[in-house]
């Protein structure tokens, strides 16, 4: 039941903003990915490594991320999201390939009105500038 590495080269090749590989020294249960900072964004340029654990009921239970550091309303520095696929939302069709979209979506996209940190989601309300300034700070601090 679990993704398999031809899977996750799939992906690679198919999407430039991010990758998937399984972690050929540990587990099946736990794979590293890549997430490339997102053009447009304050985390542009960045590189971004996350290591995904399969809980043991996947697929019928979604997988978790552990995220490195961003500057951003929806993830909180214990690396939990709002991303609703992860937790409510999640269906067993869902792929890593989507989680991976879907995060990427949600660091172009912030929710503030959904945020986790309501320090950074007033800054992206009160002044856009000033969060992208942050933020492309934490991309160049965390993810370069």
């Amino acid at each position: 039941m679990y993704p398999d590495k031809l899977d996750f080269m799939e992906q690679h090749n198919k999407n430039k903003d991010y990758s998937g590989y399984q972690n050929l020294k540990a587990s099946i249960e736990k794979i590293k990915a890549t997430i490339m900072g997102p053009h447009e964004s304050p985390y542009q340029g960045g590189v971004f490594f996350l290591t995904i654990h399969f809980p043991t009921h996947y697929p019928f239970k979604g997988y978790f991320h552990s995220r490195p550091k961003y500057h951003d309303p929806n993830i909180n520095s214990n690396s939990s999201t709002c991303l609703d696929i992860l937790w409510s939302q999640w269906s067993p069709p869902l792929t890593v390939s989507k989680v991976l979209l879907s995060t990427c979506s949600l660091l172009c996209t912030p929710n503030p009105d959904d945020g986790l940190v309501p320090e950074i989601a007033h800054i992206y309300k009160a002044c856009r500038e000033k969060y992208k300034g942050l933020g492309g700070a934490w991309a160049q601090r965390y993810a370069m």
